[in-house]
């Protein structure tokens, strides 16, 4: 009998669908536990999968789960620099001066 991974390499591209459902929530637990944000680990896990969906030979692909969680891996890595330089912009660009009041506190 052939595992859905062999039937997804095959063509099979209901095979993914069932791929999709069996390892996004492991793989969203692997990436809250990177990201500490349920929906950013979300976004991650389904990136993932869609990474895979969009690999042009997956054939080429040795070790399925490996490659799996290493992707799942750059990803958290990926979103966690994403919101670290989102972080240092808001605070250099928006963070208000000490000194300053608002005008209404003048008046």
């Amino acid at each position: 009998m052939q595992t859905l991974w062999e039937k997804y390499v095959k063509g099979d591209r209901e095979a993914f669908g069932t791929l999709y459902s069996k390892y996004h929530k492991a793989l969203t637990a692997y990436c809250l536990g990177r990201l500490k944000d349920r929906g950013l680990a979300e976004n991650a896990a389904s990136d993932t999968l869609m990474k895979l969906l969009d690999h042009p030979r997956p054939e080429e692909i040795d070790n399925f789960e490996s490659w799996l969680f290493t992707v799942a891996k750059n990803e958290c890595n990926t979103y966690w620099s994403t919101m670290e330089r989102r972080k240092e912009l808001l605070k250099k660009n928006y963070e208000a001066e000490l000194e300053t009041r608002p005008e209404v506190d003048d008046r």
